[in-house]
């Protein structure tokens, strides 16, 4: 009974020692993936969400001025037309 019970003994802590390296192989890989992960960011040159937002704002200012700009340009060009005709 006593050769059982070191049996069960040993194989309980045989286990203990698996979960513990198998907990440390798991912060390892979390680590490993998550620097590569970064990396492959990185190396994308992929902006954030906040940069990518503010942009998007800066370009649709710059749509409105130049659809006013067009319009007055289209203005102009109809009034120096008119003009020319009219000498």
């Amino acid at each position: 009974m006593q050769k059982k019970n070191q049996l069960f003994d040993d194989l309980a802590k045989l286990t203990k020692g698996y979960v513990s390296i198998l907990g440390e192989f798991k912060d390892e890989l979390e680590h490993f993936v998550s620097s590569k992960f970064k990396k492959l960011v990185i190396d994308m040159k992929l902006v954030n969400r906040d940069d990518f937002e503010v942009v998007q704002e800066m370009l649709a200012e710059i749509r409105k001025e130049q659809k006013r700009i067009a319009k007055r340009l289209s203005d102009l060009e109809a009034k120096l037309k008119k003009n020319k005709f009219r000498r």
